[in-house]
């Protein structure tokens, strides 16, 4: 069904690969190497404090020091807030953004609880956001945007917010939902690995199903990339400019 229509399919497991794994590689499937981290909440909240790299620590105090507050954002507001965060996030990394309409479907449709958008404001200006995603017991670091504020880490301040707060309410878990390609130098591999969480490397499952139409279209976007396409305006903040 998929293959007439679709350049590749790629499957992100979560856990140790089990009884799937065969069934996908005779299926034409190819498990690579993929980075991801993972900290243990159970261990309480104290002891997630000390494992994160000292550095951090103090950034988050200074940051939490010179006034930037982490709030619940959650309503239909906070989309906005969040989608202009990340819009700028992206535009800077020229890479192209799912539409409005994903996050605002997200928080309608999705059970209550398992949807939580934290903002952190600086003298009354949204700095920086995230959007995590709760499933039983793990909490899924899934969409973040952010400014860049000399000398403030807004976006870690409310990484550790989530964090705190999940080992307050139960969570065992606090899934950063992937650092990288092992053989790519990945800027939020650095970031990510600074909480102290476990380096995982589940892999991800990726079958290709026109390899010459997906190499042109690597290339293509690569090329893409290089040429400022994805940055030479400012994304507006209507979902179907960003889709284009």
């Amino acid at each position: 069904l998929m293959s007439p229509r679709s350049l590749m399919c790629e499957i992100r497991p979560i856990s140790e690969p089990s009884l799937e794994k065969q069934v996908l590689l005779d299926q034409g499937y190819e498990l690579k190497d993929y980075i991801n981290f993972v900290v243990r909440l159970d261990q309480g909240q104290e002891a997630v404090w000390s494992g994160m790299n000292k550095r951090m620590r103090q950034k988050i105090r200074s940051s939490r020091r010179k006034g930037v507050e982490v709030v619940d954002d959650n309503s239909q507001d906070g989309v906005e807030r969040f989608y202009s965060l990340i819009q700028e996030s992206y535009h800077r990394a020229r890479v192209p953004l799912a539409g409005r309409e994903l996050f605002e479907n997200t928080r309608a449709f999705l059970p209550e609880g398992s949807v939580r958008i934290r903002t952190a404001f600086s003298q009354g200006e949204p700095i920086s956001s995230v959007m995590t995603l709760i499933h039983g017991d793990r909490m899924f670091s899934w969409y973040g945007g952010t400014k860049r504020v000399n000398a403030i880490s807004a976006f870690g301040c409310i990484v550790w917010d989530d964090i705190a707060w999940g080992c307050e309410n139960g969570m065992k878990y606090y899934d950063f939902g992937g650092a990288g390609w092992p053989h790519e130098d990945y800027g939020p591999r650095r970031f990510k690995r600074h909480f102290g969480g476990d380096e995982t490397r589940y892999g991800r499952y990726m079958r290709t199903y026109s390899a010459t139409r997906l190499l042109m279209a690597e290339a293509a976007y690569s090329l893409s990339r290089r040429l400022g396409f994805w940055s030479r305006s400012k994304p507006t903040d209507d979902s179907k400019t960003a889709q284009t």
